[in-house]
């Protein structure tokens, strides 16, 4: 947020009013772009995401708890891993059971794509700032424990926001089935389910070098 200098491009959103103003005539700041309502349907966009990775990584964590063991604690200690640990794990134990070709290429596959959605949702949702650029192109700015900049951008859109959107919901899905037809198969004499269809991978967001600000 900006000490105000102009009249503001876009107006704000009404619950930053009172906040950026001592009173709505005299506003103190000028609202950042991710303040104004022009942001809002990538503001829906990011929450959706945000709310879709918290379920896909809980059926991430019950998938890695299906391989370790039947004892109460298993859950309990595959949540409190950290995502790269989570799917190393996977692939480690997988390795271990009876699984078919085709259940371990689609094991492979979860932690791959759980991987790279991971890495795009940290771009995205640990910026601190968002700014319009050209082509229809938003900047996530996040910072970084670094000199000289302290900061990295990445270029996007609403389009490629959405398609990581679609595929962290796809990908709990996916990673629903597989826990029905690898971990509770072991319990069970056959599971019915097919086995669910791979698809591919979202781009992979890139942070632009630290000295490139976009026009």
């Amino acid at each position: 947020m900006r000490r105000r200098t102009s009249s503001p491009a876009s107006k704000p959103l009404s619950p930053l009013v009172s906040i950026m103003s001592d009173s709505e005539e005299e506003p103190i700041f000028d609202p950042d772009w991710h303040h104004t309502e022009n942001a809002g349907i990538y503001l829906h966009a990011l929450g959706l995401l945000s709310i879709e990775w918290n379920m896909t990584e809980h059926y991430m964590s019950m998938l890695v708890a299906g391989f370790m063991s039947n004892s109460p604690a298993s859950a309990p200690v595959a949540m409190s891993m950290g995502n790269q640990s989570k799917t190393d794990a996977l692939l480690t134990l997988a390795s271990t059971r009876n699984i078919s070709k085709i259940g371990m290429k689609h094991i492979e596959f979860a932690a791959a794509c759980f991987n790279r959605l991971r890495e795009n949702r940290n771009i995205l949702l640990h910026s601190h700032s968002m700014v319009p650029r050209k082509g229809q192109k938003i900047e996530f700015r996040r910072a970084r424990a670094s000199a000289p900049t302290l900061h990295l951008g990445c270029l996007t859109t609403l389009d490629e926001i959405g398609d990581n959107l679609v595929k962290t919901i796809a990908l709990g899905q996916f990673i629903s089935v597989l826990w029905i037809k690898t971990s509770r198969a072991r319990h069970m004499k056959k599971s019915g389910l097919p086995w669910p269809n791979i698809f591919p991978l979202p781009n992979k967001l890139t942070q632009l070098p630290p000295e490139v600000r976009p026009e």
